[in-house]
């Protein structure tokens, strides 16, 4: 190809469209084929279950371990006293039958423990737990003592359950926390960011004073839950001016601390619907709660803290040891069981009760039905709740309190019942609340006295001990480094075959080395120099940067800052760790000696404060203009970011690598540092070679640092500014790193400094790209794409409507009248919340914002008032909340009109309210600031306005650039928002139905193309447009999308750009997958006796591998699909057969022995594989094409590969329906008129429109191709005049319905029942292929070039 052409992409996450046309938008031509279409792949996941999963399973390799060593060390005396002991320890979970017989081949029996009965029923009488015998050896009973087997069993449950490590050294009977009223106090005024009071280190939430009374609440069993907040909360100084996310924090410390549960979507409605409770399965959350909360977590683990000290004191009472506390339990259990056993017979007994309308039958035998829900003891001892069981027996007694004569036994199982403390058990005290000194002291107890009677431990009691308190540091990671993959361990010289044990740890691990690892693993590249390691997001450098990128743009009174203003500033904020906009406000009303009220800041996003813990917490100590302490400085932010997760192990660090103070070292820990930037400190600072400097015209050297203290320029404006040169310095950086690497290392290298959940969607576009300039001979010249983003919807409406009715209910301006009559619309315009004229009117509060009077909701849906645009679309548009208010419609169209900046009659009138408006939370700083400016719009504001539409930069259209720009030089890469292409559909009435097939990802791409190419074009240069709108009096407008609409209509586009989204011939692919995650879901399923469950075994040799007998995991999963041929009974059989995940890994991808097992006939012979088949693979099967998903042990699971189409008007006319759908109801009208928009449209549903449509689906259905997909052929019976028979809204969603079952999204496809189509909507056949011909169907990414198919 000669000429030149465009390419566009519209990257998803599991999606890339893309398009090629020439220079007037016409698709090319490419190997006979339309050159558009869309590759679909599976969304990456992060590793986050994958490295929990590996965590834990090293985890309890490293416990198992450390069981090893421990009977290794009592291996040789325990075969003087029982030869057989640990044999039979190793086989108690076996049945006897299956047990290994002794090295004389003898039957070891059925005990689990002990040789004989007698022994086994003693030592339960005797000690019937584990903690009786623990008991009885630290209190040098003799008895105990007698049995080396007793002891071993001691010491092995205090190795197997050591309890926490969260504190060090050692810890007495007088157990305490470690945290103080002060690290709260910290931690508070850290996540204080919306306050105008002047927020330091010692600002005081709760006083120092409080530490006790505090104690005292949490230790008072006379308070519950609720009253205990209420409590806590009367701790903490009152503030009028605290801020609403300090009350918040507030509120989930005291909720926590005391047991209960706090939803994350009380701090942030945004954030996924995590809880925290410390009573639930808090460690498997905590990692999810801690991204969460970000530096916000650190008071959750306070509370934590005072949590479990509070429940670890109750758990030991007066007891000194664990042992005794637990014993404790166990007896009172025992006791209060058999009172009350005794009380409720004697109660039957007296009432006559007989059979199963006794009141002991309910307690203790009655099992769970529909009527019975209660949590009775049999429930509790299967798995209820405690607390469920004391409220059930506290209303038995109550109930029965008259009837039952033992009043002293009815009174103390009664106030035990109101407590919760009725039927603890020991396994309600969880080993991981309790600090592992205490176990530690009752195992050198044990050590001791048996050491008198046995010599043997006195000599191995050090290495019993090294055992027990063996812990990996976490950056070793795993230790086998020579067969894991994720291993980066490195051993000293001389021992890499070394047996790393608890006493050799430190002479084998080359601990230096294998922090260097840690280091390199867990640090990201820099955006943009290659192989840089970036700073942590509050090293000094980062800190810097961050605050002047937006104090360059920054306007107060719609001014830029001045050099010396803006210095005065930047000094003000870095002396702080948090600055808001309203801080920033109240420094220049101080400055420029004038009302806060009359100073306007904008241009700055002011929701988000100004963040500077580090210079704020080492200039406290450390003089900040000196380079020694800097360096100094930036290496204690970088270790600290660096041990973030542990900060035992970093104090231990510093400790002994600085030269610090203890004072230091503990304000040191309490700094959050847990994040890294994108950007390092030679793209920052310069480099000691001078890579990144720009050289001035005196000779002056000028960083990127540098350059954002001297200008009011920011970092984009900074690169892209040619003076300076910085992006020919950077490629000349990147390309002298990569000068002796080929094209695809270098971008391998770009892609391993990718996010896992970026990558994929990388390298699928990489070789569409790749692809289509194969086909088309040449590079395009110019590259559009969509910007990346997630597919995520939020809950818009809902969290309008919850955040509306919060603002309204709590706003302390409008009258009791005024609250009702808001609340009373909210809850009747619920539903209509997405139409932003609805959503102002709430957030105005029912205030006409230009007139002050207020509106009455029927004339707003009725269309008086009217959204206006602050800054007037003919300027720029920006649809966004910030520059919209709700006004009369007649008032702006005489007074407001299409004028910017607002005249002096609205302002002067409106000024006071829109303070208070402010002031409330009710209109954002952004809003304010628009309203109340007096100052024109300037071409620095337009361009920056421009460019952020046209050319949007993040971390993953950097890192695609730097790729595009290595393969392809000469090809120029645009940028855009979403926005457009949405636009061109909207205005054109080109429908997107993602139900319907995947071409609309094609469409898109396209839609790039057009107006990525025109949008460059009419934006070239901004700065001369604007020259001559103000000069020369040109009506230019910066409206991009009434330019790109006009430009279109101008150059008659229109219809070419309809034509060309309306094909029918997109040419759609499907990556094949390959999984290669977890083995099976994880869950073990019980014996399953005689029945046959198809449960997976737990081992797939020896005892365990019976299922009948041991259980097993309910499914595998799977990495692809094999093709195998064998002979049975001399005829061929082809097969298409699972490959487990499991089995690769069991059998060392041996796919021959895996065919064998997974065809499991004795007399199959001549067994062949003949191909791996991928999942999502396409096939030819009876001349139609399928993707094949998964299979089982019979069947495969295929889904339709064809691309539907539907007429357009038919498209717009459902997603009209679909977005009105709750607005119809079941009513059986024929026809409805919704309106559509808020300038009041109206859109007829009718029933005859609809029985069109589905006429034309079902003559869909009718495609011979879909003659073997059963659900497809079933649906072919459905009645019009069944359909006819629905309702309006039944009828949409019907209609809807029918278009999945054509797609992908098939089995998501439900029907009413009266249409009698409720098979299963998915297509399954035989596994055996024998009599059918089923072809693999070969095509490249883009599906331009298509191989043979070849026949199974």
């Amino acid at each position: 190809m000669e000429k030149n052409y465009y390419l566009g992409l519209d990257l998803g996450s599991n999606s890339v469209g893309w398009a090629a046309t020439d220079e007037d938008y016409n698709f090319l031509r490419l190997k006979g084929k339309t050159a558009w279409g869309a590759r679909i792949f599976s969304e990456a996941k992060d590793c986050k279950d994958r490295r929990t999963y590996r965590s834990n399973k090293r985890r309890l390799a490293r416990r198992k371990y450390r069981l090893v060593l421990l009977k290794q060390l009592f291996a040789e005396e325990m075969a003087k006293v029982d030869k057989t002991f640990f044999l039979r320890l190793a086989n108690s979970t076996y049945w006897e039958e299956d047990k290994t017989k002794d090295s004389d081949g003898n039957e070891i029996g059925k005990n689990l423990i002990f040789k004989t009965h007698e022994e086994e029923k003693q030592y339960y009488t005797k000690y019937p737990t584990i903690w009786h015998l623990r008991k009885a050896l630290i209190e040098n009973d003799e008895e105990a003592l007698s049995n080396l087997r007793y002891v071993y069993l001691a010491i092995h449950h205090i190795v197997k359950y050591r309890g926490n490590f969260l504190t060090e050294g050692e810890m007495g009977n007088d157990i305490h926390p470690i945290t103080t009223i002060e690290e709260i106090n910290q931690t508070l005024s850290l996540l204080e960011t919306d306050s105008s009071e002047d927020v330091t280190d010692k600002t005081t939430y709760i006083k120092p004073e409080s530490y006790n009374e505090l104690f005292t609440i949490l230790e008072n069993n006379n308070l519950n839950k609720v009253k205990k907040q209420q409590e806590i909360d009367k701790l903490f100084i009152s503030s009028k001016e605290r801020s609403e996310n300090i009350k918040n924090y507030i509120n989930l410390f005291k909720t926590i601390i005391v047991g209960g549960s706090f939803s994350l979507k009380k701090i942030n409605e945004d954030t996924e619907d995590i809880s925290v409770d410390f009573t639930k399965d808090f460690e498997n959350s905590e990692a999810d709660i801690s991204k969460a909360l970000g530096d916000a977590f650190n008071l959750v683990l306070l509370a934590k803290k005072y949590y479990d000290y509070i429940i670890l004191k109750e758990l030991l009472g007066k007891n000194k040891e664990i042992s005794e506390a637990m014993v404790q339990i166990y007896e009172e259990h025992k006791d209060d069981l058999k009172s009350l056993k005794t009380i409720l017979k004697d109660l039957d007994n007296k009432l006559g009760n007989d059979g199963k309308d006794r009141i002991y039958y309910s307690v203790f035998k009655q099992e769970p039905t529909e009527k019975f829900k209660e949590t009775n003891y049999l429930s509790f001892v299967q798995g209820g709740k405690l607390e469920e069981l004391n409220k059930y027996i506290k209303k038995i007694l109550e109930k029965n309190e008259k009837d039952i004569d033992d009043k002293e036994t009815y009174n103390a199982l009664y106030e035990k019942a109101c407590k919760g403390d009725l039927f603890k058990k020991q396994a309600n005290a969880s080993t991981s609340l309790i600090p592992h000194q205490f176990h530690l002291r009752e195992l050198k107890k044990i050590l001791e006295n048996a050491g008198k009677k046995y010599p043997f431990l006195n000599d191995i009691s050090d290495k019993i001990i090294k055992i027990f308190k063996f812990r990996v540091p976490y950056y070793y990671g795993p230790l086998n480094n020579e067969s894991d993959a994720h291993s980066w361990v490195v051993k000293k010289e001389g021992q890499e075959k070394a047996k790393i044990t608890p006493w050799n740890i430190n002479e084998i691990i080359d601990t230096p080395k294998t922090r260097d690892n840690f280091f390199k693993k867990l640090t990201n590249s820099c955006t943009y120099l290659v192989g840089e390691t970036v700073l942590p997001k509050t090293s000094l450098y980062y800190e810097k940067y961050l605050a002047l990128d937006r104090l360059n743009k920054m306007q107060v009174n719609g001014d830029y800052l001045s050099y010396s203003e803006k210095n005065d500033v930047l000094n003000f904020i870095l002396s702080r760790k948090t600055t808001t906009i309203e801080q920033i406000r109240t420094y220049f009303s101080k400055t420029r000696s004038t009302k806060a009220n009359d100073i306007s800041i904008s241009n700055i996003k002011a929701t988000d404060p100004f963040n500077a813990v580090s210079h704020a917490f080492y200039g406290k100590h450390l003089d900040l203009n000196n380079s020694k302490n800097i360096n100094l400085c930036e290496e204690l932010i970088k270790f600290a970011t660096i041990y973030a997760d542990d900060k035992k192990e970093l104090k231990k660090f510093v400790s002994s690598n600085f030269n610090l103070t203890d004072e230091f070292i503990k304000e040191y820990l309490n700094t959050p540092t847990n994040k890294w930037g994108r950007l390092s400190k030679k793209f920052l600072c310069g480099g000691d070679q001078l890579e990144m400097y720009y050289v001035d015209d005196n000779g002056i050297l000028h960083s990127i640092l540098n350059i954002l203290e001297e200008t009011n320029e920011n970092l984009q404006e900074i690169l892209n500014n040619e003076k300076y040169g910085f992006n020919q310095k950077i490629a000349n950086f990147n390309n002298t790193l990569t000068a002796d690497k080929t094209t695809e290392e270098q971008i391998e290298d770009i892609l391993d400094s990718t996010p896992a959940l970026m990558r994929r969607s990388i390298i699928q576009t990489l070789a569409v790209v790749d692809d289509v300039i194969k086909a088309a001979g040449k590079a395009p010249q110019k590259i559009m794409m969509e910007v990346t983003r997630t597919d995520g919807k939020k809950e818009e409406t809902k969290s309008r409507y919850v955040q509306l009715k919060k603002q309204i209910t709590n706003d302390k301006v409008l009258t009791s009248d005024e609250k009702k009559e808001l609340l009373t619309n909210l809850e009747n315009k619920k539903i209509q919340l997405k139409g932003k004229h609805i959503y102002l009117y709430f957030m105005q509060m029912g205030i006409d914002f230009y007139t002050g009077k207020r509106m009455k909701i029927n004339d707003v849906i009725n269309g008086k008032y009217d959204i206006d645009h602050i800054i007037p679309q003919s300027m720029i548009k920006d649809d966004s909340l910030d520059n919209m208010v709700l006004v009369s419609k007649d008032y702006n169209q005489k007074v407001k009109r299409d004028i910017y900046p607002i005249c002096d009659e609205i302002r002067n009138n409106m000024l006071d309210k829109w303070r208070k408006y402010r002031t409330r939370k009710l209109i954002s700083e952004e809003k304010y600031n628009r309203l109340i400016r007096t100052k024109e719009l300037n071409a620095d504001e337009i361009n920056s306005f421009i460019n952020r539409q046209i050319n949007v930069v993040n971390y993953s259209n950097i890192q695609i650039k730097r790729i595009f720009e290595i393969k392809y030089p000469e090809t120029k890469i645009i940028f855009s928002k979403a926005s457009f292409p949405s636009l061109l559909r909207k205005e054109y009435e080109i429908a997107k139905m993602r139900d319907l097939n995947d071409a609309h990802h094609a469409v898109d791409a396209y839609l790039n193309i057009v107006c990525g190419n025109i949008l460059t074009t009419l934006y070239n240069d901004i700065f001369y447009m604007f020259k001559e709108k103000k000069e020369d009096h040109k009506n230019i407008s910066f409206n991009m999308e009434k330019r790109l609409i006009n430009y279109i209509d101008k150059n008659n586009l229109k219809d070419k750009i309809k034509t060309s989204c309306l094909r029918h011939d997109a040419l759609i692919t499907f990556k094949p997958d390959y999984d290669s995650g977890k083995f099976y879901k994880e869950t073990i399923f019980k014996k399953s006796g005689d029945k046959e469950t198809g449960l997976i075994p737990l081992h797939t040799k020896g005892p365990m591998s019976d299922t009948k007998k041991y259980g097993g995991y309910s499914s595998f999963s799977q990495s692809y699909i094999i093709a195998v041929e064998y002979k049975l009974k001399n005829k061929t059989v082809k097969k298409l057969c699972r490959v487990p995940t499991l089995y690769l890994k069991q059998y060392n991808n041996d796919l021959n022995t895996i065919a064998k097992i997974m065809i499991d006939d004795e007399k199959a012979t001549d067994i062949k594989v003949l191909r791996k088949i991928y999942l999502n693979q396409k096939i030819k099967y009876n001349g139609c094409y399928y993707l094949i998903y998964t299979a089982n042990e019979n069947t495969n699971k295929y889904k339709v590969a064809y691309q539907n189409y539907l007429d357009n008007n038919y498209l717009i006319y459902l997603n009209k329906c679909l977005k009105k759908i709750d607005e119809l109801d079941d009513e059986q009208l024929s026809s409805k008129e919704l309106t559509i928009n808020k300038d009041g449209d109206k859109f007829l549903v009718d029933k005859n429109h609809n029985l069109e449509i589905f006429k034309a689906i079902k003559e869909k259905y009718n495609n011979p191709i879909y003659d073997y997909t059963p659900y497809i052929v079933k649906s072919r019976e459905m009645k019009e005049e069944d359909f006819n028979n629905l309702s309006l809204k039944k009828q949409i969603d019907t209609l809807n319905n029918m278009i999945k079952i054509l797609s992908r999204s098939c089995e998501n496809a439900k029907f009413d029942k009266s249409l009698n189509n409720e098979c299963t909507k998915n297509f399954r056949i035989s596994a055996t292929i024998n009599s059918e011909k089923v072809y693999i169907v070969n095509e490249s990414p883009s599906g331009l070039f298509k191989g043979k198919e070849e026949l199974i």
